[in-house]
C-alpha cells in the first residue's frame, strides 16, 4: 500500500505477515476484520499489539502516512465545493445546478457539521426543506 517502507526507529523491522497486517490496521480496519482479510490469527494480531511497542509504533507511523494523503485530498474537495457554491452565490451559477446542491451537501457534511437543527450557515443558498430557519 505504501511507496516505500516506515519502520520505528531501532532495527526492529516487520515480518511480511506484520506488514501486511499493519497495513490494514493503519487504514482503520478492526483487528478481528484484519485477521479474516490477511489469514493471520487475531490472537497473533492482538499480542503483536500489546505486546510489541515496534509494532503499535509501525502500524501509528503507516497510519500517519496514509493520512497525510487523505488530508491533501480532502482540502482539494472542500475547496472545489467551495468555489462551486460561491459561484452560486454571486450568480454565476444556478442555485438548481446539481453541481451547487452536490456542492452544498459535501460542505453540510464536512465543514459545516457543526450547525445546530434549524441554524442557518453563512451564505446557505436557501432554508433546510423542514422550513426550520
Amino acid at each position: 500500500m505504501t511507496d516505500k517502507p516506515f519502520y520505528p526507529q531501532g532495527e526492529w523491522a516487520p515480518s511480511e505477515q506484520q506488514r501486511e497486517v499493519a497495513e490494514y490496521l493503519a487504514a482503520g480496519y478492526s483487528q478481528k476484520r484484519t485477521a479474516a482479510l490477511t489469514k493471520v490469527g487475531l490472537r497473533s494480531i492482538n499480542r503483536w499489539w500489546c505486546e510489541e511497542p515496534e509494532f503499535q509504533e509501525y502500524v501509528l507511523g503507516l497510519r500517519d502516512v496514509f493520512m497525510a494523503g487523505q488530508r491533501s485530498l480532502f482540502q482539494n474537495s472542500v475547496m472545489l465545493a467551495q468555489s462551486i457554491y460561491f459561484k452560486a452565490l454571486t450568480g454565476d451559477a444556478e442555485s438548481d445546478d446539481p453541481a451547487v446542491e452536490l456542492a452544498t451537501r459535501f460542505l453540510e457534511r464536512t465543514v459545516w457539521r457543526n450547525v445546530g437543527p434549524g441554524d442557518i450557515p453563512l451564505g446557505l443558498l436557501k432554508p433546510p426543506a423542514d422550513g426550520a430557519a
